[in-house]
C-alpha cells in the first residue's frame, strides 16, 4: 500500500485539522517520522488505522481528543503501481453527550 494523503482532526494531540501529502515526502523515496515525545508520530499512524478499520492499533477507546466532540479522518492511498487505483476512506466520530463515549457516525 502506497500513502498518498491523510487528513486528521480531533485524533489524539491532534486538534486542528493536519494533512499529510505523501506524495511529496515519498518523492525522493523513503522518508521517515521524527518528533519528540509526544509530538504525535504514532497519531499519524493511528490515522491511517482508524480511516481503514474503524479503530485504532493500540485498541485504546481514548482515541478522541478530550477537547472535541467530533473526530474526522481520510486517507487516500495506492494499492498497485502496475495499474494505477487510487482508494478514499472517510470516517467521521462522535462523542455521546450522556455516556461521553466515542461512536462511529459516517463511514
Amino acid at each position: 500500500m502506497r500513502p498518498i494523503n491523510l487528513k486528521i482532526k480531533g485524533l489524539n494531540s491532534f486538534v486542528e485539522a493536519q494533512e499529510i501529502d505523501f506524495k511529496k515526502l515519498t518523492s525522493k523515496g523513503i522518508f521517515g517520522i521524527f518528533g519528540s515525545t509526544g509530538s504525535g508520530k504514532s497519531t499519524v499512524l493511528d490515522g491511517i488505522t482508524l480511516a481503514l478499520y474503524g479503530e485504532v492499533a493500540r485498541k485504546s477507546s481514548n482515541f478522541m481528543n478530550v477537547n472535541c466532540n467530533s473526530l474526522n479522518v481520510s486517507y487516500e492511498f495506492q494499492i498497485s503501481e502496475k495499474k494505477i487505483k487510487t482508494y478514499r476512506v472517510e470516517r467521521e466520530f462522535r462523542r455521546e453527550n450522556k455516556t461521553g463515549k466515542v461512536r462511529s457516525k459516517s463511514a
